[in-house]
């Protein structure tokens, strides 16, 4: 989720020396806690969400939308 740096940085500078596993440790922890808040979440949730939020806003546009999406019999 976070990149480090692209390049080394450099071991004779007191920062470049030990910058990478610092940062590991601290994205470890923070992709750990955002990996924990979306466990709360599922996709089904997630899409009732943004179609609410439509329906409320424009509810033209999940209309026009649903008429796009329909099969024909075969």
């Amino acid at each position: 989720m976070f990149a480090l740096h692209s390049s080394t940085p450099s071991e004779n500078c007191p920062i470049g020396l030990s910058i990478r596993p610092v940062l590991s440790d601290v994205y470890a922890t923070a992709e750990k806690a955002v990996d924990d808040a979306l466990a709360h979440f599922t996709i089904q949730q997630t899409l009732d969400e943004m179609l609410a939020r439509s329906n409320r806003n424009k509810p033209e546009l999940l209309t026009n939308f649903a008429k796009t999406i329909q099969v024909s019999p075969q």
